[in-house]
């Protein structure tokens, strides 16, 4: 498991690299995570990402408490090859 410090370091490495492919792919999978747990891109925001102290918020109850019980169903019938045909 890697150390804070050394997450922060890289974390740091890959946003500011000369290399311009390699920020630009590190940024847009920063883009696509914050997307997912819908925060906006910024620095501050990818960084706590990357080094996990930002996460998605919890999700909702279900709602399905809320319903009413299924009701079972019997399967439809089965058709057999037909005879006298």
């Amino acid at each position: 498991m890697e150390t804070a410090e050394s997450k922060k370091t890289q974390f740091d490495r890959l946003w500011n690299t000369d290399h311009t492919t390699k920020r630009t792919r590190f940024r847009n999978l920063m883009r696509q995570k914050l997307a997912q747990i819908k925060m906006p891109l910024t620095e501050e925001n990818a960084r706590q990402f990357y080094l996990g102290i930002l996460k998605a918020a919890p999700v909702k109850e279900s709602y399905e408490d809320d319903r009413p019980p299924f009701r079972e169903r019997r399967p439809p019938p089965r058709r057999g090859p037909r005879r006298g045909r």
